[in-house]
């Protein structure tokens, strides 16, 4: 370990600029790797929820009313849409005792005026049932990652919202991986806390979305309409179609075949990086490797010297670059909430970068550097 040290500082000294500027390009391109690949997969896993789980053919409203309303006013506004259609309210935020430190969660309160279409992909347990939607019984889905925050009562599960008991009745996510889905709370919106239907009874004020997996919500919104006119026709609406345009980009990033391919891409355009670095670093040396040449040492003698000098840059910019790493996963996950995953997958995967990376920024320039006379290399 210590020749190795004692090499690395030899090479900095004798070659301070070149090596300088090759291992700063070197932990800028292995950098580039780890985040390219990170962020290529996370866009496409964002986009594929985005098109799963975010409603479909979606129309936002807002309602103005003069007139007091109350929660079976509210759902009799939604008389006579489809059977299909969903009604999802919106902007309603509650604390979790046991969550405080993590803010105000917010809570998808639901409404169907049929059947229950299950959105999201159950873990454990079931959906509410028709029965507590219409009695407005303390049930909730919660995410995956709330699941420790919940208790055992006796056979059942309960987690406290709003200083109120709620019976967990499912556990929503994906197994074996992170989702938006993980610290979601759905429930019915007659279930929603109290304070919540005390806002909309006394602010006068709807904000939902209705939605449908089976086509456009249009015609729904036209008879939403009608019944908010003969509830209230001094109330104001407004309305906003949500555009479903990731559909396409979705399609593509979703492939495995395509991330793998873009992550190619970041991966050869670090390796052309690399390779000009290492070119400038070869050509300073060109006077030292005529000398070599001129003591009688082989092509493969200097090859196999550049080859081991390179490979000490590459573990040294590596290191620089998971220190780097771990500061910015901290910034990443805390400021911006992008998940950048270092794990021993992503270490051994590296390294074998590293390996390759050393193997192919040499050959190129020390293939064509061997070949100049010791006498031309010496007058350079």
């Amino acid at each position: 370990m210590k020749k190795v040290i004692r090499m690395l500082i030899r090479q900095i000294t004798a070659y301070p600029v070149s090596s300088i500027f090759i291992i700063i390009g070197f932990v800028i391109s292995l950098t580039l790797i780890s985040f390219g690949t990170t962020s290529i997969i996370e866009m496409a896993e964002k986009l594929s929820a985005k098109l799963n789980y975010e409603p479909q053919n979606a129309i936002k409203i807002r309602v103005s009313l003069h007139k007091d309303i109350e929660e079976k006013d509210v759902l009799s506004l939604f008389g006579g849409i489809s059977e299909n259609t969903g009604v999802i309210f919106n902007n309603i935020y509650s604390f979790i005792d046991k969550l405080e430190d993590r803010g105000m969660i917010p809570i998808e309160g639901e409404y169907y005026s049929k059947d229950i279409v299950r959105r999201y992909p159950l873990l454990k347990g079931r959906y509410y049932t028709r029965s507590e939607l219409n009695n407005g019984d303390n049930v909730v889905l919660i995410g995956k990652e709330l699941e420790k925050y919940s208790e055992e009562k006796g056979k059942e599960k309960i987690i406290m919202i709003q200083n109120i008991e709620y019976k967990v009745i499912g556990i929503i996510g994906e197994r074996e991986k992170k989702s938006i889905l993980d610290y979601k709370v759905v429930m019915p919106i007659t279930s929603i806390p109290e304070v919540h239907k005390d806002r909309i009874k006394y602010s006068k004020e709807l904000d939902f979305t209705i939605h449908s997996n089976y086509g456009d919500t249009y015609k729904d919104y036209k008879i939403i309409r009608q019944n908010i006119n003969m509830f209230d026709a001094t109330s104001s609406i407004e309305e906003n179609i949500i555009e479903n345009d990731v559909d396409i980009v979705t399609s593509i990033l979703s492939r495995p075949s395509m991330q793998v391919s873009l992550s190619v891409l970041v991966y050869i355009f670090s390796i052309i990086n690399c390779i000009n670095l290492t070119s400038y670093w070869i050509n300073k040396r060109r006077y030292e490797i005529g000398v070599r040449k001129a003591f009688g040492q082989t092509n493969f003698d200097i090859i196999y010297l550049l080859f081991k000098e390179m490979l000490i840059i590459s573990v040294f910019s590596y290191i620089l670059s998971l220190i780097i790493q771990l500061f910015l996963k901290l910034f990443f996950t805390e400021i911006i909430g992008m998940q950048i995953e270092i794990s021993v997958t992503h270490f051994l995967t590296s390294a074998f970068f590293v390996l390759l990376s050393s193997v192919l920024t040499v050959i190129i320039p020390a293939l064509k550097s061997i070949k100049m006379q010791p006498v031309d290399a010496m007058k350079v």
